[in-house]
């Protein structure tokens, strides 16, 4: 993600001249899951699996198009 935050000026400069200027993933596509925000410091399940798909779920809400 901070890759692609460290994109975002010329990716928005390459859109505003026109050009079609997008990021994509496919990081877990389709894996998402819930997200405990509970257990933002992962005490509670300290299980690898949901920690996955709450991480799948994170990065869709980052890619998430604002328009």
């Amino acid at each position: 993600m901070k890759l692609i935050n460290d994109l975002m000026p010329l990716l928005q400069k390459a859109k505003d001249a026109g050009e079609d200027a997008k990021v994509m993933s496919v990081l877990a596509a389709g894996k998402g899951g819930p997200i405990d925000l509970d257990d933002n410091d992962i005490m509670v399940d300290v299980s690898a699996s949901p920690h996955i798909r709450e991480s799948a779920s994170l990065l869709m809400i980052f890619f998430k198009d604002p328009r």
